[in-house]
């Protein structure tokens, strides 16, 4: 976990620049309406025990099945827990579930569940509260009016059951290891009251902290004492409800809040104000550039090689994203087990680009021309790249992100031209080829299967890539029932999809959580829960 200082300027006036925040909410119509802003005065100081957290003004729903702002789902973290939950690593580990067999024909998992958990309100938890979960999230999925990030999960699991209090059963329409990343979703109380489409008017968990009181400007929690981990260290958590990003932020430097989960952070290094600490952590929102198979120009993989060699990808990072992104050659997130320290391929070498489009036959007419403009086949005529980019939510970065790949392939003689378009006119000219390489992005499922974005009929390939020896492969690594067996197998994926480059990987953004320097023992963060290891937090004496 990255840490490090950053420089604040012009405190108050909190003229710190982000993307999105506490208010954002996915975009999605909030239920309850805005707070204001709690008193300054009475929140300047943080009582012994207690941590002040922010959370939007504007919430779409508290259900933990629907929840989609990622400051909710935080929240719902801190009381609920899932049967299995992604490490550190992003291995796979036991919360609820504390192990688990794979029988022999390979699709039915047994979970064996953790004894001596109880819900908030006391009672025992066991394999019903699994089962009324399951079965809710299925009436959500079947439910066109009602969304969920873990609807999709389902379409992993062909049933469930429970053949005692202690044992959870699921067939699997796949042999593969991956399935227990699906099985990271909060587990439902089943006394709770809580229906598919209603919100809870409870929220009772098994997890570190007990809801107190909630209403539309504050919540409040209290530590678990009979929590199967290890007891919070803090005892109180005051969540406190801001419209907006900058706002929450201004607060924590105004010693009002203790940390905010925030996109990103500009950073200021001409005046020193206050110190605070900056977590960040790799999110799954992954950036690529989709080459035109059909294109002559990038029909080859030397030709992609070529130009992959040419894109300076840490200065993207730096100039469009103040280094808030890790630059990656493959779909899988460099925090990933699965990723394991695998070195960059494709670093920049623009002395590699002008070598191999000199050694396929391309030329400058004159040594003093920009680009290269004579043909292999002997045509006059500048190297041309038609560089599709959407306008739509982000457009902004990503057309500062076109024009330094444009000014970037200049320098090496390829010219670029811009296209931007919007969202509905981006999908048209990919589906009808009308580019050269596309700038994209996706917000990857936590489950490492990578069949949407590389098989034939992937409902994701973004530019028709066909491969038999992919498949295979990607068909191979969903046979696995191991997790050594599966990181071979995804090796083997990443290393042809290297070869055959059907599009150049560019990076993961970071986001980050900003804590007072008051506070001590945070050691991992993700986007869908940025208090992971709240157990291990404490105030500094």
């Amino acid at each position: 976990m990255c840490r490090f200082r950053i420089v604040l300027l012009y405190l108050l006036a909190a003229c710190v620049m982000l993307l999105g925040g506490c208010g954002s909410g996915e975009g999605v119509t909030a239920t309850l309406p805005p707070a204001s802003t709690p008193n300054p005065t009475a929140a300047s100081t943080s009582s012994q025990g207690t941590l002040r957290l922010a959370m939007p003004s504007q919430i779409a729903t508290w259900h933990p099945l629907r929840a989609t702002q990622r400051e909710v789902r935080s929240l719902l973290g801190l009381i609920y827990e899932p049967l299995v939950e992604t490490g550190e690593d992003g291995a796979p580990e036991g919360a609820l579930a504390q192990s688990w067999t794979v029988d022999e024909n390979s699709r039915t998992w047994t979970l064996r569940l953790r004894q001596n958990v109880t819900w908030h309100d006391g009672a025992a938890f066991n394999a019903q509260d699994v089962i009324y979960t399951l079965n809710m999230l299925q009436e959500i999925r079947e439910n066109s009016e009602l969304d969920s990030p873990y609807a999709t999960r389902l379409d992993w699991l062909e049933s469930w059951s429970a053949p005692d209090d202690a044992t959870i059963v699921l067939v699997t329409k796949e042999p593969y290891y991956g399935i227990l990343h699906a099985l990271d979703f909060p587990i439902l109380y089943r006394n709770s009251g809580m229906t598919a489409s209603s919100d809870p008017m409870q929220l009772i968990g098994t997890g570190p902290y007990r809801l107190d009181a909630l209403n539309r400007e504050s919540m409040s929690l209290t530590a678990q004492d009979a929590w199967w981990k290890k007891r919070p260290s803090i005892e109180k958590i005051q969540v406190n409800a801001y419209s907006d990003t900058q706002s929450a932020l201004a607060a924590l430097y105004l010693q009002q809040l203790d940390a905010v989960q925030t996109d990103t952070v500009t950073l200021d290094s001409y005046e020193y104000i206050q110190s605070v600490q900056v977590y960040s952590y790799v999110t799954p929102y992954f950036y690529f550039l989709a080459y035109n198979l059909s294109s002559n120009k990038v029909s080859t993989p030397t030709m992609r090689q070529a130009i992959a060699y040419g894109i300076d990808r840490s200065a993207l990072i730096s100039d469009v994203y103040v280094g808030a992104a890790i630059q990656v050659d493959v779909p899988i997130m460099p925090n990933s087990w699965l990723y394991d320290g695998r070195l960059l391929t494709y670093g920049y070498q623009p002395e590699l680009t002008r070598a191999t489009l000199e050694k396929v036959g391309w030329r400058k007419q004159n040594t003093s021309d920009t680009y290269y403009n004579i043909s292999p086949g002997g045509i006059t005529g500048d190297f041309v790249l038609r560089l599709l980019v959407s306008d739509g939510e982000d457009g902004y970065r990503r057309q500062e992100v076109a024009r330094l790949i444009q000014n970037q392939l200049k320098d090496v003689g390829i010219k670029v031209e811009i296209l931007v378009k919007t969202p509905e006119e981006y999908q048209s000219a990919l589906s009808a080829g009308e580019y050269d390489i596309a700038l994209g992005g996706w917000y990857l499922s936590q489950i490492p299967d990578l069949s949407a974005m590389l098989r034939s009929d992937g409902a994701l390939n973004p530019n028709g890539y066909n491969s038999g020896a992919m498949d295979s492969l990607l068909d191979n690594a969903k046979n696995q029932l191991t997790a050594d067996g599966l990181k071979e197998a995804t090796d083997a994926i990443c290393d042809l999809l290297l070869q055959d480059l059907p599009w150049m990987s560019l990076y993961f953004e970071s986001h980050a959580l900003v804590i007072g320097d008051h506070l001590t023992g945070i050691t991992a963060a993700s986007e869908a829960n940025a208090y992971q290891s709240i157990e291990n937090w404490n105030f500094i004496s």
